[in-house]
């Protein structure tokens, strides 16, 4: 399911409809400033990826891609890369990666790859996760979004050192699917490293958008890059007298809301915009 513009404003509630009008998509003004980039890997069946890089950056990613002699083809419409396997021969996405942090290029390092995807079915390769809004690679990634059992909602507080969206609202629990992952395991461990909670804590939690139906985000981002992502929306309701306790320093602090003071702080712009998508869906539903 992709998330467009219209989209949002036919599924959401009308209570979100400031949320909906403000949401970029790949025909947003906004993706003029963007060259589509096509991935293949030699022997990989089907589609190539599919990305997009900012025009200021193109220059910069063409001279590194000469420099380190990666197989490349420029068209004026897009950029095509050929590249090598994903352990060996070397990962040739990696090493771009390498030289393009070495550069001060790419932002939010965390030594974590995930699966570069030309479809849900086909995985290329594995690669850093801070490349991919950097080339509009598409990623995979689970929101939960976490109630109380009498309905007031928990959000986090990014901490200020995130290298992306710090200090803003963000739900409960959310992260990438890593390398070797299911979306499944993600949810447990991100459960665990962001709030201290595991499955005896909750008397429901159900999948809103599960990992056979995922949501599809692709937007241009504000500060230049490129977000593609499969996005898995849980619903979570914690037991009477359960709250959460950050494990691992990537949440400032917790704040529980009501309902209606959530969907304020959606509109008005003071969540992500994957939270506020996320905790939008599940209120709508609500």
């Amino acid at each position: 399911m992709d998330v467009t513009r219209d989209w949002a404003l036919n599924t959401l509630a009308p209570a979100f409809a400031p949320f909906a009008k403000r949401w970029r998509d790949a025909d947003s003004p906004e993706q003029s400033h963007f060259i589509p980039v096509r991935i293949t890997r030699p022997g990989s069946p089907g589609e190539p990826a599919q990305g997009w890089i900012h025009r200021d950056l193109l220059n910069t990613i063409e001279t590194a891609l000469a420099r380190l002699e990666l197989s490349f083809r420029r068209e004026a419409s897009a950029l095509h890369l050929e590249v090598r396997g994903d352990k060996k021969p070397p990962n040739d996405l990696q090493t771009l990666a390498e030289h393009l942090r070495a550069l001060g290029l790419l932002k939010g390092w965390r030594g974590e790859t995930q699966a570069v995807q030309a479809s849900r079915e086909n995985t290329l390769m594995h690669v850093e996760r801070a490349l991919f809004k950097a080339l509009g690679l598409c990623s995979e990634a689970v929101h939960v979004h976490v109630e109380t059992h009498d309905g007031l909602v928990w959000l986090g507080v990014r901490a200020d050192h995130k290298a992306e969206n710090p200090g803003m609202l963000d739900n409960l629990c959310a992260g990438g699917v890593c390398n070797g992952e299911t979306p499944q395991a993600t949810l447990w461990r991100e459960l665990q490293e962001e709030t201290g909670l595991s499955a005896q804590d909750f008397e429901h939690m159900a999948w809103v958008y599960n990992p056979n139906t995922p949501l599809r985000m692709n937007r241009p981002l504000l500060h230049g890059g490129w977000h593609q992502e499969w996005v898995h929306v849980v619903h979570a309701v914690l037991k009477p007298g359960v709250w959460p306790r950050n494990q691992d320093g990537e949440v400032k602090a917790f704040n529980l809301l009501s309902r209606l003071a959530c969907t304020q702080q959606v509109n008005d712009g003071r969540l992500t915009p994957d939270a506020g998508l996320c905790t939008a869906l599940v209120l709508s539903k609500q």
